[in-house]
């Protein structure tokens, strides 16, 4: 090496000394020469180097080289079954341990209920164990007995909110074990892993840790919940035509929630005089389940509506030509005998029924199920679970004839 080059290897070398500043004096960013110091040995950590490029009259190259197979992250560590996982910390919108009155369990998921009022919505709620599909005796031995459509978990635990596109979802976890920023280290070529696992790393004391990409996780289980859903066969032998684009109606929606249902019963008619029109908006109820119908029943006469039931398409037809005052009608889609879809064909068909607007309550939200419920002639769509208030407000804006 000529004596000229090393002279300049060791200028060069001179810019990362600590105290050594090219400032005249000193300010709140620079002056105290401590910058290019710390960009050292923040990178010498990691493995990684800095080299300087200097030309006279045209300027000065900084690269900076970090490995690709580490990476320094805020994680945070929580407990899941009987593993132990780091989440990015920058996928986490808010931290939460719900009370016991926010979370609902529904048809085998659950839903937290966020916000107050108007601005009240339902968050899906994902169990990070079950969506890593790792098997445990002690949580299956806990696991909810389903009677009703709905029941109070048995259990708290703290839940992590995480935005997915326009959406929260929540993720609940065991424990939250705290937060470390820790290196990452990629799994290899060898394991081929989901997209949502990040790589691995190694906790403070020693214990080793998948790290997931909380975004990509629930993005990936909202997509395969939303895809069974469409996938579900509504009819055996039964087909759908949908109208040609650009005739497809568009049925407005509203995502809603239940309250949980109470002991109490509810008082069945049993007489003609019982029937009677009382000068109350009447609704018909369609569903195969017991519980979601008195549930349904004691929201709509809280609210002054006298109800009718039914537990399918058949019984619902007979109701609407039986009782004339019937005004509007709340259909779930799956059902036996005749399901929803086939009660709106024949709801259609018949001239004297098609003027009762049908909403459509059901689990299922795939945009499929929207497209074959607006083309069959439904006037609007909700998707359980919902919310009481603003399912009661849907039905006085159907009955106002505002859709």
């Amino acid at each position: 090496m000529s004596q000229l080059s090393l002279i300049k290897a060791q200028l060069t070398d001179l810019l990362f000394e600590p105290g050594f500043s090219t400032a005249s004096g000193v300010n709140e960013l620079s002056g105290r020469g401590m910058g290019l110091d710390v960009v050292r040995t923040q990178l010498k950590s990691l493995q990684g180097s800095v080299t300087i490029d200097s030309q006279p009259q045209q300027g000065t190259t900084f690269r900076l080289q970090v490995p690709l197979s580490l990476t320094i992250s805020n994680l945070l560590i929580t407990q899941a079954g009987n593993h132990t996982y780091a989440l990015l910390a920058d996928a986490v919108e808010q931290i939460l341990i719900p009370q016991a009155r926010q979370i609902r369990s529904w048809e085998g998921g659950k839903v937290l209920r966020w916000g107050t009022g108007t601005d009240e919505q339902l968050i899906p709620v994902y169990q990070l164990a079950d969506a890593l599909n790792y098997y445990s005796p002690v949580q299956k031995s806990l696991s909810l007995p389903s009677n009703h459509a709905f029941a109070q978990p048995q259990q708290v635990k703290p839940i992590i909110l995480i935005r997915c596109q326009d959406k929260l979802l929540g993720l609940e976890v065991d424990q939250l074990l705290g937060d470390q920023e820790l290196v990452i280290r990629p799994l290899g070529a060898i394991i081929a892993s989901p997209s949502y696992i990040y790589g691995g790393s190694i906790l403070a004391d020693g214990q080793l840790a998948l790290v997931l990409d909380g975004t990509v996780l629930v993005q990936r289980l909202w997509e395969k919940q939303s895809n069974e859903a469409m996938e579900q066969t509504f009819v055996d032998g039964a087909s759908y035509i949908l109208p040609p684009t650009g005739q497809q109606k568009q049925l407005p929606t509203q995502i809603l929630a239940a309250d949980q249902l109470n002991s109490a019963q509810l008082s069945l008619f049993t007489s003609e005089a019982d029937l009677t029109p009382t000068g109350k908006k009447m609704a018909l109820l369609v569903d195969d389940s017991i519980t979601v119908r008195q549930t349904l029943s004691m929201t709509l006469e809280r609210a002054g509506y006298q109800v009718l039931q039914a537990k399918d398409g058949y019984e619902a037809l007979e109701q609407l030509r039986s009782h004339q005052e019937i005004q509007v009608v709340l259909c779930d889609i799956e059902m036996p005998r005749m399901n929803g879809f086939e009660f709106l064909k024949h709801h259609q068909q018949d001239s004297s029924l098609k003027t009762i607007p049908v909403v459509i309550l059901t689990s299922r939200s795939g945009e499929k199920h929207r497209l074959i419920a607006g083309s069959l002639g439904a006037t609007a769509y909700i998707t359980k679970p919902y919310l009481e208030h603003q399912l009661l407000a849907t039905v006085e804006e159907v009955l106002g004839g505002r859709w």
